[in-house]
């Protein structure tokens, strides 16, 4: 997925994504009001999707993150390299360190998409300072804005958009927490030969204390040991000319060395999986 890309304008290793394999069943709720669901439903298959690829994108976000502990922003001639262009495309790439932030904007056209992304990088000290280098950093805040939109709207096509803050702190103890927020908007089309259909979907997450131990030879294992993920999400489905279907969800995760529990309710349906996104080192 585009949420992935990693900021080679950063001078970073490309992040190719977590894979996030789940597995589970439903469970009987512990309340009476609430009816097991299937894991197959198509509605909760839809939503379950972009749930899980905000959990995963968020893991990869934290790894690009702290990957700025390692090199400056600055070097909008890496990005042009590393994302073309090839023939027929354009790229655009651009850096300022403005208000003790470096921001980094960027725009190009590739296969039939336009993508672009602004990031915004801080390095705090001990005292919560803004420092322009990356040197005794104790804090790090890591804003990223993207959109991929279809140039065609006339086929199936997904459009994604998405924002995400995430706090990097304490640094330097060896054990930082990430809090935050992360959210992604998806627009998908899907044409067939007899119909049209068409999911809006709309995934807010909370970050709340997901724990990163360092490991000898720095932040190379950047996996939640411990730590919660939030999530509200809206689905509006339509098919043809039939009128929208509006649906709300919600869903709390919760993160045990790299596994992840996940419960998930709408109206009065319920399901439950586990999954693993990343190992933990250990300690």
């Amino acid at each position: 997925m585009r949420p992935h890309k990693a900021l080679l304008v950063l001078g970073l290793v490309a992040v190719t994504g977590l894979s996030l394999l789940v597995s589970g069943c439903s469970s009987d709720s512990n309340s009476s009001n609430l009816t097991p669901g299937s894991l197959t439903d198509p509605n909760f298959v839809a939503v379950q999707t972009e749930v899980n690829n905000l959990i995963d994108s968020t893991v990869s976000y934290i790894t690009e993150g702290l990957n700025n502990l390692l090199v400056l922003p600055g070097d909008t001639d890496v990005i042009i390299v590393s994302y073309g262009p090839t023939p027929g495309d354009s790229v655009s790439a651009d850096y300022v360190y403005e208000n003790g932030w470096h921001i980094v904007t960027w725009t190009g056209n590739f296969s039939g998409k336009t993508t672009s992304f602004k990031d915004s990088i801080q390095f705090l000290d001990n005292l919560g300072q803004p420092q322009q280098d990356n040197n005794s950093t104790e804090t790090l805040i890591f804003k990223h804005m993207w959109a991929e939109s279809t140039i065609d709207t006339t086929v199936s096509f997904t459009d994604y958009s998405g924002v995400v803050a995430l706090t990097l702190d304490n640094l330097g103890s060896g054990s930082a927490t990430v809090s935050g927020s992360h959210s992604i908007d998806v627009s998908i089309k899907t044409v067939t030969v007899d119909s049209t259909v068409w999911r809006d979907i709309s995934v807010e997450g909370t970050v709340s204390n997901l724990a990163i131990s360092e490991v000898p030879g720095g932040w190379l294992q950047n996996c939640p040991s411990s730590g919660t993920i939030g999530v509200t999400a809206n689905m509006t489905y339509s098919k043809d000319s039939g009128s929208p279907v509006t649906s709300d969800w919600s869903f709390s995760i919760q993160f045990t060395d790299g596994s992840i529990s996940v419960g998930a309710i709408s109206g009065t349906t319920s399901w439950s999986y586990t999954g693993q996104i990343c190992i933990a080192p250990s300690q």
